[in-house]
Order: structure tokens, then C-alpha cells, then sequence
């Protein structure tokens, strides 16, 4: 338990930029935008969990499928995510616009615009970004609004096993909550109900 308890402490901590946080409020008040509500008896018996050692230790408190909003990216300027399962395309414009959102909701988080506008500049001479390419809290802002655009559709996802392209994902939000101003909380993203590609950490008390 202790170990896990370090574990939790420091993965929030790196999940967290000092000088740009994210907004608590705006996890929870969040909710996709296109799928299917899943029943949460049965997510517990389909999805592993994704903490190490944490299978009594967190909880699945929403999930929804989520369907692909795009049949192609053609002709669009690209971000492109990779990880051992999975490589997640998304167009840049939606990237932008979710920073302008991020932003106009939450003007504290200027960061968020400072990656808006330098996202628009440099796509003027580029056609596709790597998020390896990017470092420090330029990387921690990005992978926030990569949840976004899972949590809304707006993707491509192809398996690195075989090149498939995944119609549907299930998108949860997660926690570990151990007593009064004492848990973490964030989201986690399946493949078939199976498999965690992508996850966060949003909240931490």
C-alpha cells in the first residue's frame, strides 16, 4: 500500500505543471459527446485494470464507447501519437481549438493559449507533428487535450500490431479515493474493454 500511495503521489506530481494546472472542476464536469453508456457492473468484469497492483485499490466512476468521428485525416495537417498498442492520429485544427477552449473556460490556464498559438504558427510550414516531439509542460498541456479529443470521437487509431483501424474505444473516468481530501482521480482509454492505450491523471487532493 505504500509503495502504491508513492506511486500515486508521483506520477500526480509529473501529471501536474506547477505554473499551469489543470482545472478540477473541468474533469468532472465533463461528458463525451458521441457512444453509448456502459453499465458499471459490467465494466468491472471487462476492463484490467491499468494501476499496477491497484485492483482493489481504484474504481471506474463513468465509461462510455466511443466511436471514431473520421473515416480519413486526408489532405489534413496531423498530430500523431505513438505507444507500444497503438498510433492515434488527430487533425491539428482540433488540437487548437480544444487549447482555445481549454483556455476560454479557464483563462488562468494561459499556457494552454501560448500552445494554441504556437501550434497555429508553426502548422503554417508544417504538415504533421510528432507529440514525442514535445517536452516538459508543453507535452503534460498536450496529453490533456489528447483525453479531450478521445473523450469527443475526434481520432484516428490504428493497432501497431497489424495496421487495423479501431472503430470504437471505451473511454472511462477513474479513481482512488481513500478517505476526506485523500485520492486521484483521471481517465483511462480501452481497446475492446481490454487493453489501456491512454491514460491520466486529472485530479489529485
Amino acid at each position: 500500500m505504500t509503495k502504491l500511495y508513492l506511486t500515486i503521489i508521483c506520477i500526480a506530481f509529473f501529471a501536474y505543471p506547477t505554473g499551469c494546472k489543470e482545472s478540477t472542476s473541468s474533469i468532472r464536469s465533463e461528458k463525451a459527446t458521441s457512444g453509448i453508456e456502459v453499465k458499471s457492473n459490467d465494466i468491472d468484469e471487462t476492463l484490467t485494470p491499468f494501476w499496477p497492483g491497484s485492483q482493489k485499490e481504484y474504481r471506474i466512476i463513468k465509461q462510455r464507447i466511443v466511436e471514431s468521428q473520421y473515416n480519413d485525416l486526408n489532405s489534413k495537417k496531423l498530430l500523431k501519437y505513438k505507444n507500444e498498442l497503438v498510433e492515434i492520429t488527430f487533425d491539428i485544427q482540433d488540437v487548437i481549438e480544444q487549447f482555445e477552449n481549454s483556455y476560454k473556460k479557464y483563462p488562468n490556464l494561459k499556457c494552454d493559449m501560448i500552445m494554441a498559438e504556437k501550434l497555429r504558427d508553426d502548422s503554417s510550414a508544417r504538415s504533421q507533428f510528432l507529440y514525442s516531439e514535445f517536452t516538459g509542460e508543453d507535452s503534460e498541456r498536450l496529453r490533456y487535450r489528447i483525453a479531450d479529443l478521445l473523450v469527443e470521437g475526434k481520432f484516428i487509431i490504428t493497432l501497431r500490431s497489424n495496421g487495423n483501424i479501431v472503430p470504437e474505444i471505451i473511454a472511462c473516468e477513474w479513481s482512488n479515493i481513500r478517505g476526506a481530501l485523500n485520492g486521484v482521480g483521471g481517465k483511462a482509454f480501452y481497446l475492446n474493454g481490454k487493453k489501456v492505450f491512454f491514460w491520466t491523471v486529472d485530479w489529485i487532493s
